[in-house]
């Protein structure tokens, strides 16, 4: 017994049926392909933005542990602008410490006793530092503090910065991150 085909189960695609079918595979492969694009980038963004934030806590850390544990902010310098771009403070060990932002780079320096002076990169890629100065005398009805006058002590220290970068690979999209605090002086201490 023989089973017999017929010579239309013989042919394959037609003309049709090919442009179809290929034309339902091009679209769902150009669906997949930007949804791995979109993935990827996305993926990218967000471990660029944790190592960002990563940094950024661990200079503030160092700051507000440094500031908080001085024993009294000696100087300030400004930029034209009369922003404050340099702190020169005593830190709880006795050392001159100077936090200094300049060219994109907040930089922590430590004279010892001996002359030596070592530099710390402690955040780099920031576009905005500001630090602002206050008494610890507080304003009635606010949570804001007097500035101090000539010759008031600097009490309360308060920081701002903008950090981002370029996420590796792609020329335009950037990660941002914005720290703040204001921090208090403890260990405050007159020189006379």
């Amino acid at each position: 017994m023989f089973i017999r085909l017929s010579k239309k189960s013989r042919c394959g695609f037609t003309l049709p049926e090919f442009m179809v079918a290929s034309g339902i595979f091009g679209i769902a492969s150009a669906a997949m392909m930007s949804m791995y694009l979109f993935s990827t980038r996305s993926f990218a963004s967000l471990a660029n933005y944790a190592q960002l934030d990563q940094i950024n806590r661990n200079a503030m850390d160092t700051l507000t542990k440094e500031i908080r544990q001085s024993k009294q902010v000696v100087d300030i310098t400004t930029n034209l602008n009369g922003t404050i771009k340099t702190l020169y403070l005593i830190n709880g060990a006795g050392q001159s410490v100077t936090f200094d932002f300049n060219g994109g780079k907040l930089r922590r320096s430590v004279a010892d006793g001996s002359g030596n002076i070592d530099w710390t990169t402690l955040l780099s890629d920031c576009k905005v530092l500001k630090f602002n100065v206050y008494q610890r005398t507080g304003i009635n009805g606010t949570f804001d503090q007097y500035p101090p006058s000539a010759g008031d002590s600097i009490q309360v220290v308060s920081l701002t910065w903008q950090a981002s970068r370029l996420i590796p690979g792609s020329g335009i999209a950037t990660s941002e991150n914005i720290q703040t605090a204001r921090v208090v002086i403890r260990n405050q201490h007159h020189f006379e």
